[in-house]
């Protein structure tokens, strides 16, 4: 199972993820994107515990997107899923907004990880977002 965990004024770049993860055969059963409709927290659940629910459940292999930007860093939900991951120590993938660089990562997320930069060259972008495919 994927979880894209980002803020939700970044809610235009993770529609194209969707539609990315869409295209490589991945749905509702697959895909958790609270900003994205069908793919977020099913009605009258509580929000914190259904996602403990998920990084908890050794069933489900969970892997983590993060789509970082400040407005990523400014919200409490987005930290909370971060710490999630560190402690679970799910699988990740980092991509990296426009305008967002990666001196600027910080928290549980190693910053010596390679990553993907939307804003990079065109080529590296291609070939990152083919291993991220592959992944």
């Amino acid at each position: 199972m994927l979880l894209i965990s980002h803020a939700t004024d970044d809610k235009k770049y993770v529609e194209y993820l969707v539609t990315f993860f869409e295209n490589i055969g991945l749905n509702q059963k697959h895909m958790i994107c609270s900003s994205a409709p069908g793919y977020g927290i099913p009605l009258n659940q509580p929000v914190y515990d259904w996602l403990a629910s998920k990084f908890m459940d050794f069933d489900v292999d969970l892997y983590v997107i993060f789509v970082l930007s400040d407005r990523y860093y400014s919200s409490s939900p987005c930290l909370n899923e971060m710490g999630a991951a560190w402690v679970t120590k799910k699988e990740y993938t980092s991509i990296l907004l426009p305008g967002f660089n990666f001196s600027q990562i910080k928290g549980a997320i190693n910053p010596n990880q390679i990553s993907i930069k939307l804003d990079s060259d065109e080529d590296e972008l291609k070939q990152r977002l083919n291993e991220l495919k592959d992944n």
